[in-house]
């Protein structure tokens, strides 16, 4: 069962998170397109990830604010839970395929761009809740010590 957090996130965290919602598409994709090539490009695969890189800030930065706007408003109403960071992530990568599929050609627009799109959005969305929420902030002790009375 996914579960909300029962804290509030800090600063630092939301920002991994921004940096890991446009670094963790290319990615994926890249070793989509890798692996779909026969691992024949392996040696091409770090040029691609740093195009992909590129492509991700210069396009992806609308719906990242989208998801962070969006994301502002559950924390604020503390609905910010895990399911909801994988539905704002399947939108939005669902509304970035059908923004790829309408830049090409009429053959190009198929629902296999806008499904695999959906899945890394929504692999981001929970890699990004999960960055903002479930990692402990600070390690607790694991044997605490009696208090010292003298």
């Amino acid at each position: 069962m996914l579960r909300s957090s029962s804290r509030k996130t800090q600063l630092p965290r939301v920002c991994c998170a921004v940096l890991f919602a446009f670094a963790f598409p290319p990615f994926v994709l890249t070793l989509v397109g890798v692996a779909s090539d026969g691992w024949l490009l392996l040696t091409q695969a770090p040029g691609m990830f740093w195009a992909a890189l590129t492509v991700s800030l210069m396009f992806g930065w609308p719906f990242v604010l989208v998801g962070g706007v969006i994301w502002r408003v559950l924390e604020r109403f503390g609905r910010h839970y895990a399911w909801c960071a994988a539905l704002v992530g399947v939108t939005a990568g669902g509304a970035l395929g059908a923004f790829i599929s309408s830049l090409g050609d009429e053959g190009s627009g198929d629902a296999t761009t806008v499904l695999m799109t959906s899945a890394v959005g929504a692999a981001t969305g929970l890699g990004v809740w999960l960055i903002a929420y479930a990692f402990p902030g600070e390690p607790k002790p694991i044997i605490t010590r009696p208090p010292l009375n003298l």
